[in-house]
């Protein structure tokens, strides 16, 4: 980004330098009275008129600064934390950590040329690590406002889920991602909040996953059940499936009570 905006500042001027140089050429030819004094093409510069002579010298001065950019990008990195400063100071054997009196010509003075390197090791590692972190950040707002849908069975005051797609797509999704976290060589400072996160999208991807289950089971059952002849010929299965029935309509109502589907899915002690 330094590196950049310096680059575009230096075209710039280079651009402004060519304007002036055919302006004042154009004036010294046609003799303009209020025409910039010196000369042009002179080899000295500071013969030259004096908005080529700024010109001059602001690009002698990006060139003198072109060195310095490796340096400024580090130690600007807003990624850096105190243990990554800490790991700069013991490598430069002082404390580097910057303050309200920290300038660059200072830092330049301090001569980490030979440093820089590692530097960079580190202020690249801060960035991955920084932008890990706000890929779990991100992550988690995405599930802020995720909530179960239910629908009425038939025309009865019982619901069941539905609409479960886009749940388990974005579930699908946070696993992977999640799974990828846990790998990354820049995951120390917050492994183990990846590591919680991931346990609660594995958790609520199982519950899920039996939910969906039960409720196949239960709505195949439930007519079945709901007759008489059929509850008389087969009496510990109906109270069997009594049992069921009684935990998958707690477990709704549950869910009606509270949709949200990190909270209500994610409970340790719901499967």
């Amino acid at each position: 980004e330094v590196e950049s905006y310096v680059d575009e500042n230096y075209k710039d001027i280079i651009k402004m330098q060519k304007a002036y140089k055919a302006r004042c050429k154009m004036q010294s030819s046609e003799d303009y009275p209020r025409r910039f004094h010196g000369i042009v093409d002179d080899p000295d510069q500071d013969n030259w008129p004096a908005p080529l002579k700024i010109c001059g010298q602001v690009i002698q001065h990006i060139k003198d600064f072109r060195q310095y950019i490796q340096l400024v990008g580090i130690m600007c990195n807003s990624a850096l934390m105190e243990r990554h400063w800490n790991e700069m100071s013991a490598l430069a054997g002082f404390d580097l950590t910057p303050n309200a009196g920290t300038t660059l010509r200072k830092v330049i003075a301090f001569e980490l040329d030979s440093l820089l390197d590692q530097f960079e090791i580190i202020s690249v590692g801060a960035t991955k690590e920084l932008q890990l972190q706000m890929n779990l950040a991100k992550m988690k707002a995405e599930w802020v406002n995720m909530f179960f849908t239910t629908s009425a069975y038939k025309e009865t005051d019982l619901h069941i889920l539905s609409g479960l797609d886009d749940i388990q797509a974005l579930l699908d999704d946070h696993l992977i991602k999640a799974l990828s976290m846990r790998g990354s060589a820049f995951v120390k400072p917050v492994e183990a909040e990846v590591r919680e996160w991931y346990s609660l999208l594995d958790r609520v991807n199982k519950t899920l996953e039996e939910w969906g289950k039960v409720q196949v089971q239960w709505l195949y059952f439930r007519p079945i059940f709901s007759a008489k002849d059929i509850i008389a010929q087969m009496p510990e299965e109906n109270v069997m499936f009594k049992e069921v029935d009684v935990t998958y309509q707690n477990l709704m109502k549950q869910v009606l009570r509270d949709p949200d589907v990190l909270k209500t899915a994610g409970a340790i002690t719901l499967l």
